[in-house]
């Protein structure tokens, strides 16, 4: 009897070491067993379900109809057959493989003649009154000679220096992803001195004509863009670094030549095309976006910018079709870290560290007031999508707490701190509230025990509010205060977006610029005025009616469901960053129900980046046969359309 009673006792101590010590464990594994068996928990983890039905639709059959995919094919065999047989192409495609094979030598021989007849050009242009000299072009050419003096002693191939050095490597292998094994198969070929030296010759004589300086960058671009070609997937990683920092502009040029190759590649067979329910409620949302700007009551062509959302719009389906595998989604995983610290950095260099910059304006060299303009530029655009701190924050924790693989937790925690820091400096409780929802829930799907730090938190509320300084107390609890000059003007324009909203649920008022303030002003006439509703959501409505605003929550709805689903089926470090992405776009929806952020354009992209990201989690969930469409003539690769 006393051996069955120790048994007893020794078991239930087990079961309360495996739930929890005492009776703080049994209460969480009480609450999270009852989450288990909800109804929303099941509702959330079931994508799968809604997949299947979809693909059984009469809307997924019509891709499946016999007719089209004979159109299809023949299209399809047409296009890609004329591809492969391109003779350009392939000239193309083999210069660039024997300039691996050439030594760092001929370069070096290029880059020496380049510069030396750049500073020859640049005294015969100072001998020449009439046509004036350019400091910058004397400073490339020293420059561009200087550089080449090592790589004239090296005897190495561009492929050998590409693997033996390790920035070289991390661009080429971790960032685009090519295999080692690529370059290993590179042979060193004999190179044509004298090649090198009338390619440097003509290169500098052009300066005479156009800036060193921009034929340098074409030099530049001409093998980044081959890359790109080649894989497509290296472009959506590079993009996740470099989105906020760009300008819309350039962003959208971007995505155009990144659909280029995608396109390519799809129509040779070599990638595939993906469409599921989330994906197409993500297009009907572009489709009735496009609409809305060419029927609005501003008139036809009154804004320009929706055309750009459009194109920011196709990168979500470029990325959910390139990013497909755990790799892949590693590389944008890291490149969106270090994209957010650089957005941190940049904003708090542009709050604190303008205002000691000297005056450039009696340097007479163009090239460094071109520096300090393109990172003035640069910390702008960064300041403009401090979204991104809000969707990187629970990246930062999960990289942190992973204990496996390469990830660096001390790097992550300064990046973290630093996108805090920036966070906090923003002064937008809006942005406070999506960013510490998302963090929460983040750790919550990690651990459910962290309800517990919740419970502490709350009750530290007020002590914490009496320890603060008494600015800052007030103005976080501004956030509840309806006496507030802010919080009253916020409501005021809500109830009166409400209005418009009311008054125009059908179809919306359509997108165009300034359309909202004229619009704003016939139906108040308080003192608070506004560019926008403040709400994500209303302004949707009020733009695109109760047809946009419901494709709209429904494809929001798919994606989350996605995510968790994504982070329900899988294990390890894959659910860690399933749930991270699943968080960080959480805080973006949080957020937007406090401020209106499409505002800048490229904060629109940022937030279809990371839909795309997390969609791209769930593409390793198992899945139904495709449907094959025929082999392409000349790759020996099938595509697939996976409907």
């Amino acid at each position: 009897m006393g051996d069955t009673d120790k048994s007893t006792s020794t078991t239930v101590d087990t079961g309360r070491v495996k739930s929890g010590s005492g009776r703080c464990g049994s209460i969480s594994s009480r609450i999270r067993e009852s989450f288990d068996c909800s109804v929303v928990r099941h509702f959330f983890t079931s994508y799968n379900v809604i997949a299947e039905k979809w693909r059984s639709s009469a809307l997924a059959g019509i891709f499946k109809h016999r007719l089209f995919l004979r159109c299809e094919a023949r299209v399809r065999r047409t296009v890609a057959a004329s591809i492969e047989k391109s003779t350009n192409l392939r000239f193309i495609s083999a210069q660039m493989k024997h300039l691996l094979s050439l030594t760092l030598s001929h370069y070096g021989l290029a880059l020496f003649f380049f510069g030396v007849y750049t500073s020859i050009i640049y005294l015969i242009c100072l001998m020449l009154p009439a046509i004036g000299a350019d400091i910058d072009s004397l400073i490339t050419g020293i420059s561009l000679m200087l550089v080449s003096l090592p790589l004239l002693l090296s005897r190495k191939t561009l492929a050998e220096a590409i693997s033996e050095s390790r920035i070289a490597r991390w661009l080429v292998f971790s960032v685009s992803g090519f295999r080692r094994e690529d370059l290993a198969t590179v042979k060193r070929r004999r190179g044509r001195a004298d090649v090198a030296f009338i390619i440097g010759m003509i290169l500098g004589l052009l300066t005479f004509y156009v800036d060193p300086l921009v034929i340098t960058s074409v030099l530049i671009a001409i093998p980044a863009l081959y890359i790109l070609f080649i894989s497509p997937e290296a472009g959506v990683v590079v993009f996740f670094a470099i989105a906020p920092l760009i300008s819309a502009r350039a962003a959208a040029q971007f995505i155009l030549i990144l659909s280029a190759s995608y396109f390519l590649k799809l129509i040779r067979g070599r990638r595939t095309f993906s469409l599921d329910p989330a994906d197409f409620h993500v297009f009907l949302f572009g489709v009735l976006l496009y609409f809305a700007e060419k029927i609005n009551y501003a008139g036809n062509g009154a804004s320009k910018s929706v055309n750009m959302y459009v194109v920011y719009i196709l990168f979500y389906f470029i990325t959910v079709n390139l990013i497909k595998s755990e790799a892949q989604r590693e590389r944008c995983r890291r490149a969106a870290a270090y994209g957010a610290a650089t957005v941190a950095v940049l904003f708090l260099v542009r709050r604190f560290a303008f205002d000691f910059i000297p005056d450039l304006s009696h340097i007479n060299s163009n090239v460094i007031k071109g520096i300090f303009s393109l990172v003035e530029q640069a910390a702008k655009n960064a300041s403009g999508c401090v979204l991104y701190l809000v969707a990187a924050l629970p990246l930062f924790t999960a990289s942190f707490l992973r204990r496996r693989g390469d990830s660096k937790p001390l790097r992550m925690f300064l990046f973290a701190a630093v996108s805090v820091a920036a966070a906090v400096y923003t002064l937008s409780r809006g942005l406070w509230l999506g960013a510490a929802g998302g963090l929460l829930l983040f750790l919550l799907i990690y651990n459910f025990k962290y309800i517990y730090v919740l419970i502490a938190f709350g009750c530290m509320v007020p002590i914490l509010l009496f320890s603060l300084p008494e600015k800052t107390a007030g103005y976080l609890a501004g956030i509840f205060n309806m006496s507030g000059s802010q919080t009253i003007g916020r409501v005021i324009v809500r109830r009166t977006s409400l209005s418009i909203l009311n008054d125009n649920w059908i179809c919306g008022v359509g997108r165009a610029e300034g359309l909202f303030p004229k619009i704003y002003s016939l139906y108040s006439n308080a003192p608070y005025f506004s560019e926008d509703s403040q709400n994500l959501y209303l302004q949707i409505g009020i733009e695109l009616g109760i047809a946009g605003l419901v494709v709209f929550s429904l494809a929001m709805l798919l994606l989350m469901i996605k995510a968790f689903t994504a982070v329900r089926f899988t294990r390890g470090g894959m659910r860690l960053n399933s749930a991270a992405s699943a968080a960080g776009f959480a805080a973006m929806l949080i957020y937007g129900m406090t401020d209106y952020i499409w505002a800048d354009p490229r904060v629109f992209l940022i937030f279809f980046m990371f839909a795309a990201f997390i969609s791209a989690y769930n593409s390793e969930m198992p899945k139904q046969d495709s449907v094959h469409w025929g082999v392409v003539i000349g790759s020996k690769r099938e595509a697939s359309i996976d409907i």
